[in-house]
């Protein structure tokens, strides 16, 4: 039920706990598992993320721009893969 890539992250570990803060203080998994529980998690889910190495005030480290430009390009990469999907099933709709 579901597609999801990301690396080292449980995310179905089938609980869903808010403790203080509510759902506002859910980190990734707590949210799609809380999506999941209430089945609106769609049928395809991919985080593409950047990590920090720290959140001091100032302009983003080479390392982390050059995460975004990968970040970036996976995005697209995605978006492209997604399009084709859609308009593979469009296409075997219309034939039906």
């Amino acid at each position: 039920m579901g597609d999801m890539r990301i690396p080292g992250l449980p995310i179905h570990d089938g609980s869903v706990a808010a403790g203080r803060g509510g759902s506002h203080a859910f980190g990734l998994a707590g949210a799609v598992e809380l999506s999941r529980t209430l089945g609106t998690l769609p049928r395809h889910v991919v985080v593409i993320a950047v990590e920090a190495a720290t959140f001091a005030p100032g302009p983003p480290s080479p390392q982390v721009e050059a995460a975004v430009d990968a970040a970036v390009t996976a995005a697209s990469a995605e978006l492209a893969e997604l399009v084709l999907l859609a308009q593979s099933a469009e296409g075997e709709q219309s034939c039906a």
